[in-house]
């Protein structure tokens, strides 16, 4: 086999606590996390030598700032006797949005390479490559579609549910860097009421998407609704047009809401392009559901 195409699915948080920062400079976290139907293509073919990274997204980097590149990198450093690779990104998954592109761009260099030069990589070794590239690129390598992360969000404790949503996603005219986000919430009181992960977590195991919705959280949510106040009044306006909730995900910009049907979402998409006006052709809109196995 000389080369190998695969498909990097994206991902929204359902809930997101900062506990905390580290002594390394991350912070300490409790997410839920869902995979999405919404894909980067990653081709990956053999060379003899190096590594080359090129892409239909101009903003992506093909160098050590892309992490799909250091996934390379590290495989190739920590198993010196590895040939070079050529690595071909199709994006599809917003850039600073909070999907976790680029970590599933990552996750999918490490299995691909894995099953290209047949290096027989268990998922437990790879995990433990992979939360050396980035916090969320674990998830990615692990083949739960929902889990649970923990201490840096790294550490991954898949969730069993019959739950399947759709998904609207809107993707406004900016993007949040995680450095940024971060270092928001570090000069802010989280006070003392916030919710507990375990509330979510039931609602998605007894496959309750009503009550789903009502148990959304993130702690880094306002730093993207404080960007825009559209953006605020367009997660009000997703409840009251009846998504079921809506949240920013990850570290932002992206908001999505959630419903068990797939006739709603659509109704709801036509309504949040209308909403946007003038603006339309600066925000991206997409429609989604929960990966399927």
């Amino acid at each position: 086999m000389d080369s190998i195409t695969l498909n990097a699915p994206a991902k929204v948080n359902l809930f997101l606590k900062v506990l905390g920062r580290r002594p390394d400079g991350y912070h300490t976290i409790e997410t839920l996390f869902e995979k999405i139907a919404l894909f980067d293509r990653i081709r990956l073919r053999k060379m003899p030598a190096g590594i080359s990274v090129t892409s239909d997204e101009s903003r992506l980097p093909a160098d050590e700032g892309n992490l799909a590149y250091r996934a390379a990198r590290l495989l190739k450093d920590t198993y010196k006797s590895l040939a070079g690779v050529k690595i071909v990104i199709e994006k599809s998954i917003p850039i600073g949005a909070g999907l976790g592109g680029g970590s599933s761009d990552a996750a999918s260099v490490l299995m691909g390479m894995n099953a290209l030069y047949e290096m027989g990589l268990s998922v437990v070794k790879l995990k433990r490559l992979a939360g050396r590239i980035g916090a969320d690129v674990p998830f990615f390598v692990s083949e739960d579609i929902w889990a649970v992360g923990r201490e840096r969000g790294d550490r991954i404790e898949g969730i069993k549910t019959s739950m399947r949503l759709w998904h609207i996603l809107i993707v406004p005219p900016f993007s949040v860097l995680s450095k940024d986000a971060y270092e928001w919430i570090d000069t802010r009181d989280p006070g003392a009421e916030r919710p507990e992960i375990n509330n979510t977590l039931a609602c998605v195991k007894r496959n309750d998407a009503g009550a789903l919705g009502k148990n959304l959280y993130n702690d880094l949510e306002d730093i993207s609704l404080e960007k825009m106040d559209l953006l605020k009044g367009l997660k009000e306006m997703l409840i009251k047009y009846g998504a079921r909730g809506a949240l920013i995900t990850g570290s932002g910009s992206c908001l999505f809401g959630i419903t068990e049907d797939k006739e709603e979402v659509v109704r709801l998409r036509e309504r949040m392009e209308d909403s946007v006006g003038g603006d339309r052709r600066k925000w991206k809109f997409f429609i989604t559901s929960t990966l399927h196995d």
